[in-house]
């Protein structure tokens, strides 16, 4: 009713896209549809975007040193003190889901957190690819990044 447009090319049965499209109505007032030009805006200035990214083998390595990280100190108590809102959007993301699953006595602390840690790696790699395909970044090595940073700011 809102937005018919939206509704004939949409998947209604992906609840969180209808929400959205839902949302930014209410929020707007303009149909989501029209919204979703497809078009990239031009900007009156210039920008440049850089996206800090370090060897993918490194990023992995810190992806499965830091969970075991977080559960020493304190994930899995934060997590049973969240139980009752388990269902809720914010609490559907990688770690979570599979820490009500630990409470829930399907899946052991280790299977646990070797799924978190390859949900996270493959979170990771999607990040990646949207910002390649949305953006034109250059890609810069945290560790090496400052100067060249640096001077790029200044020119």
């Amino acid at each position: 009713q809102k937005d018919p447009d939206f509704a004939q090319k949409a998947d209604l049965n992906n609840s969180r896209r209808v929400l959205r499209a839902l949302e930014v109505i209410r929020i707007t007032g303009i149909p989501y549809s029209k919204q979703r030009t497809g078009e990239k805006k031009t900007l009156f200035f210039d920008n440049q975007c850089f996206a800090l990214m370090p060897e993918r083998e490194e990023l992995y390595k810190r992806i499965n040193q830091r969970s075991p990280i977080m559960l020493e100190n304190g994930w899995l108590e934060e997590v049973r003190s969240l139980a009752e809102f388990r269902n809720t959007n914010a609490l559907q993301t990688v770690g979570y889901k599979e820490l009500f699953e630990v409470i829930d006595g399907k899946l052991s602390l280790g299977q646990a957190l070797e799924l978190i840690q390859m949900n996270t790696r493959r979170y990771a790699k999607r990040q990646i690819t949207w910002i390649n395909n949305q953006l034109e970044c250059e890609w810069l090595n945290p560790y090496e990044a400052f100067e060249k940073l640096k001077s790029k700011i200044k020119s």
